[in-house]
C-alpha cells in the first residue's frame, strides 16, 4: 500500500488531537502541542480529523468529574496535508517552514547565547540539514 507523506502544525495555543482515518481504520492518532509542526505518512484516501478538548486540565466536566469533552476542530483530507507529490514536488516545502523557527533561534541566541538555546538551535539545524539530505536521497 502507497502512503503519503503529510505534516501538520498547531497555529493554535492549544493542545490538539489529531486522528487519520484511513479507508479501514483508524490509522493515527497524535497530540500535537501549540506551534508544533507534526510529519506522518498515511493513506492517500484518508481523511484527517483535529480535535481539541474542551475544559482546562484538572477541571473535566461539571464538579471535576467525567472525561474532557472533544470539540472536532478542523477535517482535512490527506492530499491537503501532502508534504511531496509524485511528480510536481513538494507541495508543502519542510525546509522553508524550518526557516523561520531556524532564524528565531539564531536571534535569541545572539541576545542570549546560553547552553540550552544553542542547543536547541543546533538540534533545529541538525533537523533541517537531515530532511535536505533525506529529499536528496529520495530525489
Amino acid at each position: 500500500m502507497s502512503s503519503l507523506a503529510c505534516g501538520y502544525r498547531n497555529g493554535s495555543p492549544h493542545l490538539l488531537v489529531l486522528r487519520c482515518l484511513g479507508p479501514d481504520t483508524v490509522h493515527l492518532e497524535r497530540v500535537v502541542f501549540p506551534f508544533e509542526l507534526l510529519t506522518f505518512h498515511c493513506p492517500p484516501a484518508s481523511e484527517v480529523q483535529i480535535w481539541r478538548l474542551s475544559g482546562a486540565p484538572g477541571r473535566r466536566g461539571r464538579g471535576g468529574e467525567g472525561p474532557p469533552q472533544e470539540e472536532l476542530v478542523e477535517v482535512l483530507s490527506a492530499e491537503a496535508l501532502r508534504l511531496e507529490g509524485e511528480d510536481e514536488g513538494p507541495s508543502l516545502p519542510l525546509p522553508g517552514l524550518l526557516e523561520a523557527p531556524a532564524a528565531d533561534l539564531r536571534r535569541r541566541y545572539a541576545e542570549d547565547p546560553s547552553e540550552p538555546i544553542r542547543r536547541h538551535l543546533a538540534a533545529h539545524e541538525r533537523l533541517a540539514a537531515a530532511w535536505g539530505r533525506e529529499r536528496i536521497v529520495r530525489g
